[in-house]
This record gives structure tokens, C-alpha cells and sequence, in this order.
């Protein structure tokens, strides 16, 4: 409830934001002043919602004469640098995982700290000096990085920092990013299993029809980063078929976790995640050349997926939908050609290398002809 920049008026606020994959939206409420202000939008983030309905709040608020005039954002300055102690460097130094990445940490002996992240080098590193405070702070004076250790035993990084929308105003953050982990190293027989599916491709089988997941095409590719193996995205390998989430930080550090599970079934391997399940590229059938023929969803109501072949590609095709379904195609990169549900067309041009899945209850049927 201690919210910027309420806080810096004595004013109680509370705020709640929210995004799904297209959209976003925040509900922020000033209970003492029986104000609220709700903001929705189809861009952006609900960071910058927020950042708008504090706007709007607080204009209200010296239009009702509750605030007098509305504060200038926070300026800044150029931090004042000093040595960093050496047990600083050697206990904070190495790896720490975040909910969408590793972190490089070194710090060097004149209080410099560098952040980088070796699954995407090409951002360059981050550089925060060490101040008198215990904290290292940006050039610039704006965001500063603290190492937390929680009772836990485990060492945490609290950012805090503060960033000025252009036409909307000044954001304030504060809250755990990452935890400190131990390199994971496997033994040969994980680290051969898992080396097995490098490369492979699981498509998304088990949701429904009208699901916002579906524009565009739901795969889950296995890919390792170079000296980080033991992990499967931000989750620790634990044996040949799963691996574990492992953050367990204070606030949004630690949600929407997920543990991912390999099975095989019928000779075919399988991914279990977060409740959602794949299928390996091998199940994909050739979608088929005959010029009339059906596909049926089977009694698991899992999902139909197809390749396009090259006998397929550039030819146009009409499908024949049956009730609460739906049909998808994707290119060759994963992008949405035509979601049935959302055009209301039946009727697409097959593209090269691409893909197409069928999705309805459990034995629909999707009639398919080619268009001559």
C-alpha cells in the first residue's frame, strides 16, 4: 500500500495489475478518497497502465483539492563510487536465475559490477558502482541493485529503480529479480538423455479451441545454452526426464512456476507442463493430398497436427467445421496464416513447411476438400 508516488502525498493506495498475452489492465484505488481508476488496453504492459491511472488519480486529486500541486518526478545523480569489501565480491560473485533468465554477476575489485546474460550476449552487460551504502548504482543514479540474504539461507538480487514513460508519467519498482544458484551439473547419463531431444520440437495438443495460445503456433523447442546443460529453460535437471523450478523467492520472483515432465507413449515421447501437454514433432502426419478427405478428433479430445508437405503447399483448401472447433494454420516460422475462430473463413492457401492443427471436442470431424 506504501505505492509511488501516493506515498509521497500520505496518500493509501492500492493497485493491481494484469496481462495476458494481447491484453492488459490495472485497477489502482485510493480507499481514504473513495477514488478508483480502472485502465484496459490492447498494447503495452500494465506497467504503463498503472503509470496512467496514477496520472489521472492524481490530477483528480488537485482538481478536488485533496493535493495542492503535483510533485516533479525524481531527478537523479551521478553515484558516488567506493571499494567494494572482498568478502562483498566473493559471496555475491557467479550464477543467479531469474523468471526469464540468467544472470552473470561479477564485481571487480575497484566496486564495479557487471550483469550480463549468457543466453543473449548480444544485450551487452549492465554496470553499477558501488556505493557507501551497500548498494550498487547505475551511472546514471537510477536503478540500484542490493544482495539480500533471506533466512533461507539463499542470496537474492532487490532491484529497485525508477523509469519515466514519455507523456505519462514517472514509475517507481522495488522487488526481488533473481536468486543465486550453484552451477547444476549432470552425469553422463542425464546429460546424454537430455543431449537426445537438442533441437526437437513438442507441439501443444490438449487445449481448447478458443484458446489465445492458438494465434500463434504453441511449440516448445529444446535448446541448451553453453555451459548452463543442467537447466531446461530457467528449471534444474534433476534426472533422464524432468526438470524442476527452483525459484522460491519472495513476490513475483517465484510465480507461475512450472515443472517440465518427458513420458513416452505408443513409441511416441510426450511433455507435461504446467498443465499443458506436447507432442513430439515425429506424431506430426503429412497433411493429405487426396482431394477430399476427414480428420477426427479422437476420444482424448487431444488436438490433430499436420505438416504441410510439398504436394500441399500453395493449394487452397475449404474445410467443413463442426460446432464449439476450430482450424489453425502457421508458416514455416510459427505465424498465424488463419484461425478459423477469429477470421469466421474456411477457406486458406496451404503454406510451404508449414503447419496446420485441427482442435473441437473429442470425435469431431472436420471435413477437408481441396479447391480446384
Amino acid at each position: 500500500m506504501n505505492i509511488y508516488p501516493f506515498n509521497l502525498y500520505n496518500i493509501k493506495a492500492l493497485s493491481k495489475g494484469g496481462d495476458s498475452i494481447f491484453y492488459h489492465s490495472n485497477l489502482t484505488v485510493l480507499p481514504e478518497q473513495n477514488m478508483a481508476v480502472a485502465v484496459v488496453t490492447s498494447g503495452g504492459s500494465s506497467s504503463y497502465d498503472q503509470v496512467l491511472a496514477q496520472e489521472i488519480l492524481l490530477a483528480a486529486l488537485k482538481e478536488k483539492g485533496v493535493i495542492s500541486k503535483i510533485k516533479q518526478d525524481k531527478t537523479f545523480t551521478v553515484p558516488e563510487k567506493t571499494t567494494a569489501p572482498t568478502e562483498v565480491v566473493k559471496k555475491y560473485e557467479g550464477l543467479y536465475v531469474s523468471p526469464s533468465a540468467f544472470i552473470d554477476i561479477k564485481i571487480d575489485k575497484t566496486g564495479t559490477l557487471s550483469l550480463s546474460n549468457p543466453q543473449a550476449p548480444e544485450y551487452g552487460t549492465q554496470t553499477f558502482v558501488y556505493t557507501k551504502g551497500g548498494t550498487f548504482v547505475s551511472s546514471e543514479g537510477v536503478a540500484s541493485l542490493k544482495f539480500v540474504e533471506e533466512t533461507n539461507g539463499k542470496i537474492y538480487i532487490k532491484a529497485t529503480g525508477y523509469q519515466s514513460l514519455h507523456l505519462l508519467g514517472q514509475t517507481a519498482s522495488n522487488y526481488y529479480i533473481a536468486q543465486k544458484e550453484n552451477v547444476n551439473k549432470l552425469t553422463e547419463s542425464v546429460s546424454e538423455a537430455w543431449a537426445k531431444r537438442e533441437g526437437k520440437k513438442y507441439f501443444l495438443i490438449n487445449e481448447k479451441y478458443s484458446s489465445e495460445f492458438m494465434l500463434a503456433c504453441p511449440s516448445v523447442q529444446v535448446s541448451f545454452t553453453k555451459g548452463l546443460e543442467g537447466y531446461f529453460k530457467f528449471d534444474k535437471i534433476v534426472d533422464n526426464n524432468s526438470a524442476v523450478a527452483i525459484l522460491d523467492g519472495p513476490g513475483v520472483l517465484s510465480r507461475d512456476l512450472e515443472d517440465y515432465t518427458f513420458y513416452k507413449k505408443n513409441n511416441l515421447e510426450y511433455l507435461s507442463k504446467g498443465g499443458f501437454t506436447y507432442v513430439e514433432e515425429a506424431a506430426l502426419e503429412t497433411f493429405p493430398t487426396i482431394n477430399e478427405s476427414t480428420c477426427t478428433i479422437s476420444s482424448d479430445g487431444y488436438a490433430r497436427w499436420y505438416k504441410i508437405g510439398a504436394q500441399s503447399a500453395d493449394k487452397v483448401i475449404t474445410v467443413k467445421i463442426p460446432q464449439k472447433a476450430a482450424f489453425a494454420v502457421y508458416d514455416s516460422n510459427g505465424g498465424l496464416v488463419n484461425d478459423s475462430l477469429i477470421t469466421g473463413i474456411n477457406e486458406v492457401k496451404l503454406p510451404k513447411n508449414g503447419t496446420i492443427v485441427f482442435l473441437g471436442d473429442a470425435k469431431a470431424e472436420f471435413n477437408i476438400k481441396y479447391k480446384e
